[in-house]
């Protein structure tokens, strides 16, 4: 069996079990859950048909965690005790059937266009070439990197460093500290195209890589966490099991490969867990003792996880926030339902678009008075001025917003016959540039989560592109000033 088979039968049972598994959710929610069935068997379909396979395998896995398993959000709520439950249960203040309905309906239509879109779009093929300059120039001196590069890699990091209260204080007040280059000499893309260098060196057989390339990966997802990022180890472990899932998505499935996947999951998932759990004892501290203590955070995190009496409890307990948190809909709930009390249309206008993207991208503000992207929601939705949400307005929110629940099945389907025919060509690309999948790949993922190009274009174009070409720029000064052979200057 092919692990594109897998994929299609996964979808098939999951569907096809809600009913059994979630009885009391559907019993709430009978529309809701027809609907959750039908995106699971459409993207059955999309995966059989194989059509667009990255492009279906990043909207796959942003549906199913944020969606999806919706029916399951409360599974252990009965199994802890009464105070943690009422906290659950705050968390999903804003979920109603009724209002539940709307968002997975046009859910399904989304979907339904899509499918139908890339169905009858014949493929455009194409003759393979190379990947465009910045992308070749960056893989070049990554798959490699000398002595140069490193030098470069700490000082860039080292001025881009902010401690976690710094971080926190910005999201609070909006008083951090500016980053170096106003973040435009960022190291996170550069981290992860170092990773993806390495996994392409794996994926293709190629003269095995030294494996200290993953260690600006494993340094940035340590800050992460304990800066109180829930999802730094799940976001970077996620990316690289999208990756492998396409690279060998036509690929048959043998034992070997059955055990491998397994020792990954006993590994990977007890990390991930533990890491969110963590993060989530860090993001407490930051936020409501405004300091940060490692001593601390150790005590929170075994006296709250590992009470041995309680054990199962605390776990349910935490598992249940994880799934909470994933399953993140509230922007939805009130976007696709117009629970709005300032119309979204007076402020997301193409001209207020262009000055949040043009305030993202240089130091203060050139536009007074025009709310951030961050800002918007809370604004629009409740009424409220805040420095910063985390909130995701998602492409379906914004399809919503632009083009309501009858033309925005329209605007995908046509979206899909342009895309579809083109796909040739973006998979190509993918295959042969580290660089190339990394930009694409958060940047299809951030487009389809948040839905704003005033976070994408500032985030997933400009800063990393950026990030690259003051890499490219810095090595080969560097290597003009010191010249260096193998890692040592001559």
């Amino acid at each position: 069996m092919k692990i594109g088979d897998i994929a299609v039968l996964f979808f098939i049972l999951y569907g096809l079990l809600i009913p059994i598994l979630a009885r009391e959710f559907v019993e709430e929610n009978i529309v809701t859950s027809i609907a959750i069935v039908g995106s699971c068997f459409i993207f059955a379909a999309l995966f059989w048909s194989r059509r667009a396979l990255l492009l279906n395998i990043l909207i796959a896995s942003y549906v199913f965690k944020t969606y999806l398993i919706r029916p399951y959000v409360d599974i252990f709520l009965p199994k802890i005790a009464f105070f943690e439950a009422e906290y659950i249960k705050s968390l999903n203040y804003f979920y109603n059937p009724a209002e539940a309905q709307v968002i997975y309906l046009s859910l399904v239509s989304l979907l339904f266009a899509w499918l139908i879109g890339l169905v009858i779009t014949k493929t455009k093929r194409f003759n393979s070439y190379p990947a465009p300059w910045i992308f070749r120039e960056i893989d070049k001196i990554l798959v490699r990197p000398r002595l140069s590069f490193w030098l470069i890699w700490f000082v860039l990091t080292l001025l881009n460093f902010q401690t976690d209260i710094e971080t926190w204080q910005g999201i609070n007040t909006g008083e951090s500290d500016v980053l170096f280059a106003y973040g435009m000499a960022s190291m996170w893309a550069i981290n992860l195209v170092l990773l993806f260098t390495y996994l392409f060196s794996k994926s293709y057989n190629l003269k095995s890589l030294p494996i200290y390339l993953l260690f600006p990966i494993f340094l940035q997802i340590t800050i992460g966490i304990y800066s109180g990022s829930r999802n730094a180890l799940f976001h970077v472990v996620i990316l690289v099991s999208l990756y492998w899932i396409f690279n060998n998505f036509n690929n048959r499935i043998f034992k070997s490969h059955i055990k491998k996947i397994l020792t990954v999951l006993g590994i990977f998932f007890p990390l991930i867990l533990i890491s969110g759990i963590m993060a989530h004892f860090a993001k407490l501290q930051l936020r409501y003792r405004g300091e940060f203590s490692i001593t601390q955070l150790i005590v929170n995190f075994f006296t709250n996880t590992f009470q041995f009496s309680e054990i199962l409890n605390s776990l349910y307990f935490n598992i249940s926030i994880i799934l909470h948190r994933l399953s993140s809909l509230k922007a939805q709930f009130y976007i696709l339902n117009d629970n709005y009390i300032h119309n979204p249309g007076d402020l997301m206008t193409p001209l207020m678009i262009l000055k949040r993207i043009i305030n993202a991208l240089t130091p203060g503000d050139i536009f007074e008075n025009v709310l951030s992207i961050s800002q918007l929601f809370d604004f629009i939705y409740l009424d409220q001025l805040i420095n910063y949400n985390s909130e995701f307005w998602s492409i379906q929110g914004t399809l919503y917003v632009y083009f309501g629940h009858w033309i925005a099945p329209l605007v995908v389907f046509f979206l899909a016959i342009i895309l579809g025919r083109y796909n040739h060509k973006f998979e190509n690309l993918v295959r042969i540039s580290p660089s190339f999948t990394v930009l694409s790949m958060v940047l299809i993922l951030d487009f389809i989560e948040f839905g704003s190009l005033e976070r994408v274009i500032p985030n997933n174009i400009v800063m990393q592109l950026s990030s690259f070409f003051i890499v490219i720029i810095f090595v080969k000064l560097v290597h003009g000033l010191l010249p260096m052979k193998q890692g040592k200057i001559k």
